[in-house]
């Protein structure tokens, strides 16, 4: 990988690309992983363009120095033990306002306090305006990732079904309510409960310099935190916040929007937060949300993580890994700066908040008192650009970089590392040649397949000569031409009925259940493409 990046590198023409190389070169790490000068040091979009894409070629591959792992996985950790210090710093000083709520007293409040005391009722009110009543019951809902006892390639539903189901001990009583009658009951009561104290912490890949922590619930708990987290959702979108949704003005498409529109106009500012979900502590859940509702969370979170060989309390309420964690920091954040900005135009996608630059200050000490730590390289209140969910804008010009974020594996991926190398081709005029040529040699000769721009499982070109195509004598504006797929391995080994019906029911094929990131093979398949289709391209105007 280390020769693929210094041909990477060596194809940028650019000072800070030329910068890049040598420390390839040289495996000079702090220096090829550097970012660029932000974005409101230049002076056009184009030149803030290329620096970022110079530095997105290398930032977020993993793959580049392996034995920089280690060290990866320890910054993760330090992260882990880093916030939970400052999650308890905090609750230290927000349970001063927690016992003011629960224990009125009638003592005069200095004036700083009293307009803090005051925006905290606001937000007391908003949070229970929007949650609204206690559902009356939740329906357990299943993702694709692992659990507390169930990890590796081995966590398809048909897996986890087929094992005991770990739940906390407080959560214990709770889960038999809730999931007495239904077919999984019958499962559970086959193969039995199994009480674990919390979550387990673990790091997946991030970036070149630093892993992401997690924490891994266990099935029982997290198949109804997914379940809360899905009915607070709801309750959101009533409020204008559809995180969820499709189309052009819901979920983070309306993000991407207003953050274009802000760009252009500068009333509006971005906000990113660090950290955010491992800084949301346990008081501040404590003191913002109904205390009906803050036992309900309380009864589904962990309250402990197994990390370096024992248990550690948690001074965060909750964590990546956790079901409702999502929601949950939505509302938080919704909350906090439409009350402090004193009007509903505002919008917030997790730790993505767009509020009108006039507020943004105010918002930002407000954040900080809340025990969050706003990321100002990422938020923007002044200057020409604007960045909100995945999407960067230069006075209104898509500057938003091709990050090369994984190290090919197979030939399926190696063909998408290609294509990203013709768009970074594309976009910056910069000659990727030698490392397409790279690319290609790792890719076997039967799965040199060639299309255009924008299709999966095959080498992107312009060159409509080196497509194999075939007509579709159905429709005339119809042809089909020849891709890559790969083949994913299948667990197929049903329990028993119970289990083989519960699996149908949340959509597991009869063919069996797919094991995530496993694979038996590749094969050619012909896939139908429009020759009037718009989404060929990708250069940018």
């Amino acid at each position: 990988m280390l020769e693929m990046v210094r041909a990477i590198t060596a194809a940028i023409p650019t000072e800070f690309g030329k910068e890049k190389y040598l420390a390839a070169q040289a495996g000079d790490w702090p220096t090829l992983f550097k970012p660029c000068k932000g974005p409101n040091s230049f002076q056009d979009h184009r030149s803030y363009f290329l620096d970022a894409q110079a530095a997105a070629c290398v930032r977020k591959l993993p793959g580049i120095a392996p034995e920089l792992a280690v060290q990866r996985k320890k910054k993760a950790e330090e992260t882990f033990y880093r916030c939970e210090a400052a999650c308890k710093a905090t609750n230290t000083r927000l349970a001063w306002w927690v016992n003011l709520f629960e224990r009125p007293f009638f003592g005069d409040l200095d004036e700083k306090d009293l307009s803090v005391y005051n925006a905290i009722v606001e937000m007391r009110v908003l949070c229970r305006q929007i949650l609204g009543k206690i559902p009356s019951t939740l329906s357990p809902s299943f993702s694709g990732g692992s659990t507390f006892n169930v990890r590796g390639k081995n966590i398809t539903l048909p897996h986890k079904l087929g094992q005991s189901v770990s739940v906390t001990k407080r959560f214990r009583d709770l889960f038999k309510i809730l999931n007495s009658d239904t077919i999984w009951d019958e499962l559970v009561r086959e193969h039995g409960l199994e009480e674990v104290e919390g979550n387990r912490f673990t790091n997946v890949e991030k970036d070149s310099e630093k892993d992401r922590g997690i924490c891994i619930e266990g099935l029982g708990n997290v198949a109804y935190q997914l379940a809360l987290g899905r009915y607070v959702r709801t309750r959101l979108c009533k409020y204008g916040i559809d995180i969820k949704g499709t189309g052009d003005f819901q979920g983070q498409q309306l993000h991407r929007l207003m953050a274009k529109f802000a760009s252009l106009c500068g009333t509006y500012a971005t906000i990113d937060l660090s950290d955010a979900s491992d800084t949301i502590c346990y008081m501040l859940v404590k003191l913002l949300l109904p205390r009906n509702w803050f036992e309900l969370f309380c009864e589904l979170r962990s309250e402990k993580t197994w990390i370096n060989g024992k248990w550690v309390k948690l001074e965060k309420f909750s964590s990546m890994g956790n079901g409702f964690t999502f929601e949950l920091e939505t509302m938080l954040f919704y909350v906090i700066a439409r009350v402090i900005s004193g009007t509903s135009a505002v919008t917030v996608y997790g730790d993505d908040m767009i509020v009108p630059s006039d507020t943004y200050d105010d918002v930002i000490s407000a954040l900080r008192f809340f025990g969050f730590t706003p990321n100002l390289k990422k938020s923007f209140k002044e200057g020409p650009f604007r960045e909100s969910c995945g999407a960067d804008w230069f006075r209104g010009e898509d500057v938003r970089p091709v990050f090369l974020k994984t190290a090919p594996k197979d030939a399926y991926e190696w063909i998408e590392f290609h294509n990203r190398l013709t768009q970074i081709e594309d976009l910056t005029f910069w000659s990727m040649a030698k490392a397409r040529k790279l690319a290609i040699n790792q890719i076997p000769f039967w799965c040199r397949l060639w299309g255009p721009p924008g299709k999966e499982g095959c080498l992107w070109t312009t060159d409509s000569s080196l497509w194999k195509i075939r007509t579709n004598p159905d429709d005339w504006q119809q042809c089909q031409i020849q891709t890559v797929e790969r083949q994913p391995a299948k667990y197929t080994t049903w329990v028993n009925k119970s289990q083989a019906m519960m699996c149908a029911l949340y959509g597991t094929p009869s063919t069996g259940a797919a094991i995530r990131d496993t694979y038996t093979g590749h094969r050619r398949r012909w896939s139908p493409i429009f020759r009037t289709s718009a989404s060929w391209g990708y250069t940018r105007v």
